[in-house]
């Protein structure tokens, strides 16, 4: 039994939706994974070579435009962050810093593994310092107070190679006012693995909802031929 050639035409074109959706489904799904990969991966980029430079080249800065310089373990005055990878106190030594005492020529450096996870610590900072919101969940927070210090000041840089570091991202001498602790949604939606999920979640609803426009296409079923 032959068909008419409007229900041929209406196959082909069935047959070319399907292989668009699947080919549809196959990309969302190849966005999906190059998603949970990259979300997997985030926040290794940084070796830890790269973190030691970071330090050598403060270090030569440091001798050469303020004399001697000991740099030893220190201590982060915000206690422990999972983003920071260490901490070094810095004394400097000479003439012109001998009349001081030992703590007004001494600073610390926090070193991050990444300069994302850099400046997400330094926007947990009130103005002042005195306080640091730590990310401990995707909606959840916990408050670190290490209270007023006219003297405090916090600096964040990408690269450590100038001894001017430039206007502070906190100031002991800032007022803090009323500080709230951040809601949940706000913390959600600055939360770094929150475009990953976007693109995750995204790929994932798109790539079935393909798969399922492709199914739904009624196949190519050869009829019974009659004599």
């Amino acid at each position: 039994m032959t068909r008419p050639p409007f229900i041929e035409k209406k196959i082909y074109k069935q047959a070319g939706l399907r292989w668009v959706y699947l080919a549809g489904a196959l990309f969302m799904g190849l966005l999906l994974l190059v998603g949970a990969v990259s979300w997997a991966n985030q926040g290794r980029a940084l070796s830890e070579s790269g973190t030691n430079l970071g330090s050598i080249d403060l270090y030569n800065t440091l001798t050469e435009q303020a004399g001697s310089v000991e740099r030893t373990a220190g201590e982060n005055p915000f206690g422990t962050l999972p983003e920071a990878d260490r901490t070094t106190l810095w004394t400097l030594f000479g003439e012109e810093w001998e009349s001081l005492p030992v703590e007004e020529r001494q600073f610390t450096t926090v070193h991050f593994r990444s300069p994302d996870e850099a400046a997400e610590v330094a926007e947990g900072l009130s103005p002042s310092g005195a306080v640091l919101w730590v990310r401990t969940g995707p909606v959840s927070c916990r408050k670190v107070e290490l209270g007023a210090d006219v003297n405090r000041r916090v600096w964040q840089m990408e690269e450590l190679l100038q001894f001017s570091a430039g206007e502070p991202v906190a100031d002991g001498r800032e007022t803090d006012s009323k500080l709230e602790n951040p809601s949940p949604v706000q913390l959600f939606v600055i939360w770094k693995g929150f475009p990953y999920l976007l693109i995750c979640v995204g790929a994932g609803i798109l790539s079935l909802g393909f798969l399922a426009l492709a199914l739904r296409i009624p196949g190519n079923r050869k009829e019974p031929s009659r004599e």
